[in-house]
């Protein structure tokens, strides 16, 4: 017993003396959590495409889909109406009208209390998706 209060003693002692054991510094400023996660896939590999876009609108809180919801689509200036789209059974959406990489619309969505507006570019593609998929996402 007397040797275990010894040992704890001069360990407590150490530390109090010594400032305890400092971690390593560690540098997070360059982090990149998704690094490699793309392959060799960067900006300047992707096409640009004309094609329609497809949503998929989800509850954050639920993760469940959002069905029989209304998103409205707008120009770049944010009050010319393109067109007016309304989800399916898995929550989904395609717009009618095709969108040009590069281009800017603003997308919003409203439902009872919930009012939401999104600025999205439209992105450009991987060439293999660009030749096998008939929407942008």
């Amino acid at each position: 017993m007397k040797d275990t209060t010894l040992i704890i003693l001069a360990i407590v002692l150490i530390l109090v003396i010594g400032g305890g054991f400092s971690l390593p510094k560690i540098d997070l400023a360059n982090f990149d959590p998704f690094a490699g996660f793309g392959g060799t896939d960067t900006t300047s590999d992707k096409v640009d495409v004309q094609k329609p876009l497809k949503f998929a609108l989800t509850d954050t809180y639920a993760g469940s889909a959002l069905t029989s919801k209304t998103l409205k689509v707008y120009a770049s200036d944010g009050s010319t109406l393109l067109e007016t789209l309304t989800t399916g059974a898995d929550g989904t959406i395609t717009t009618a009208f095709t969108y040009d990489s590069g281009d800017t619309i603003w997308i919003y969505y409203e439902s009872s209390n919930d009012k939401m507006w999104w600025k999205k570019e439209v992105p450009q593609m991987n060439p293999k998706d660009a030749e096998a998929l008939s929407y942008n996402y």
